[in-house]
């Protein structure tokens, strides 16, 4: 029987190796709204020389995650990993028992089952939210925000190879990634790809998913060197079979060819706000896969609402014609020159500028979302002002010269 936790938070824990916040090991638990935030591992250890002469690295980041499981299942829905890290060292590059990720890492596991989860701003080594290593996961409307890995993706599926005493022999486990309706938004990382990758040996399945405005060294929103399945997908960055990967591709939307991949994809930018929703001018619309796509986005809007369903995690329904998905609009009948939430910007300009129609400060920082347009600074981002005069011109950024 699995273990089961409801409604918990976990945040400021701190491990060298295994779970930072929750380790299993040849168990299974049932993970139910839980918050798990700002646990981490990793020492950042500095080593003097002489004057001015020094040394720093990172210790003690031995194949980490804020929930790490070997063996057994896991079970997660409505759950939030919020800036979760595992810092990268030496050994996580170069060992595959040493690898971690910055929220989850799965280890030899089959049947994990995530829906509705969000990860924000988790940082890690080998894959920054989550990393399979010989395991499987079924991931269902999952928000990838702004998260970033040293190498791999914001989620990362890889072979595990080990070495079995038993029969003094190698062996692979191959891992396996299916992902209907998510959204992967300001990911970024310096491997190949910036949302998904998929090693040799390794199996990914994505269906109406949304890579958006993501950031890798090659441009790349998702990289396979497996075998990998791409149906109705939205990429802002390019979709890329590597290292003997194979890559099917039919009804998806990025500004790369995709034509060698499989067919009805089109070559152009998805057209979408800065929150990864479908503009009203979106090629995406009615254009996406006829069947085989979920029933439902992950706002909750039945697919499809159209002739075909729309490509990406987002289904465009607007009756009215305003501009604005229904669902979006607040009251169901707001007009777009309305401002609901009163913070001065009107609801169209709100839904075009991906901030928020019911909170006046869509990031937090405490400036409203009127404001920080109106001085040109990114309402989708924290912003921190600090004061400083002529003559502390280096400040500390306390805030306070």
């Amino acid at each position: 029987m699995a273990s089961r936790i409801d409604g918990l938070t976990i945040r400021n824990g701190y491990a060298a190796s295994y779970g930072t916040a929750v380790c299993l090991e040849d168990a299974s638990m049932d993970i139910r709204n839980c918050i798990f935030e700002n646990n981490r591992s990793g020492r950042l250890v500095r080593y003097e020389y002489s004057e001015g002469c020094f040394e720093e690295h990172w210790q003690d980041a031995m194949s980490t995650a804020a929930v790490y499981a070997e063996g057994g299942t896991v079970l997660a829905a409505d759950c939030v990993f919020y800036g979760n890290a595992s810092e990268s060292t030496d050994s996580c590059f170069y060992n595959d028992d040493y690898m971690n990720a910055g929220a989850v890492k799965l280890v030899e596991l089959q049947g994990n089952e995530f829906r509705r989860c969000v990860f924000i701003g988790n940082r890690g080594a080998n894959a920054s939210a989550v990393l399979l290593a010989g395991a499987e996961a079924y991931m269902e409307s999952c928000r990838f925000k702004r998260c970033v890995a040293q190498s791999r993706g914001a989620a990362t599926a890889m072979r595990l190879n080990i070495y079995d005493q038993e029969t003094q022999t190698r062996r692979d486990i191959p891992s396996r990634l299916e992902m209907p309706g998510c959204l992967f938004l300001y990911c970024r990382s310096k491997g190949a790809a910036s949302d998904v990758q998929a090693g040799t040996g390794t199996t990914l399945v994505a269906v109406c998913c949304t890579f958006a405005f993501g950031n890798s060294p090659g441009g790349n929103s998702l990289a396979t060197g497996g075998e990998a399945s791409i149906g109705g997908c939205a990429a802002t960055g390019g979709i890329q079979a590597s290292q003997g990967g194979e890559l099917a591709v039919i009804n998806s939307c990025c500004p790369e060819p995709l034509g060698a991949y499989g067919t009805g994809n089109i070559q152009a930018p998805p057209g979408l706000t800065p929150a990864g929703l479908l503009l009203a001018s979106s090629p995406c619309i009615d254009t996406g896969l006829s069947s085989g796509f979920p029933q439902r986005d992950i706002l909750g809007v039945a697919r499809p609402s159209g002739t075909a369903s729309d490509i990406g995690y987002h289904e465009f329904l607007d009756t009215d014609g305003d501009g604005m998905p229904d669902i979006l609009e607040p009251g169901g009948d707001a007009a777009p020159t309305d401002d609901s939430d009163g913070d001065g910007i009107p609801n169209l300009l709100e839904y075009l500028a991906g901030t928020e129609m019911s909170s006046t400060d869509t990031d937090g920082d405490g400036i409203a979302d009127g404001e920080e347009l109106l001085v040109g600074f990114a309402p989708l981002l924290h912003t921190r002002i600090v004061h400083a005069d002529s003559i502390h011109g280096d400040d500390t950024l306390d805030g306070l010269t």
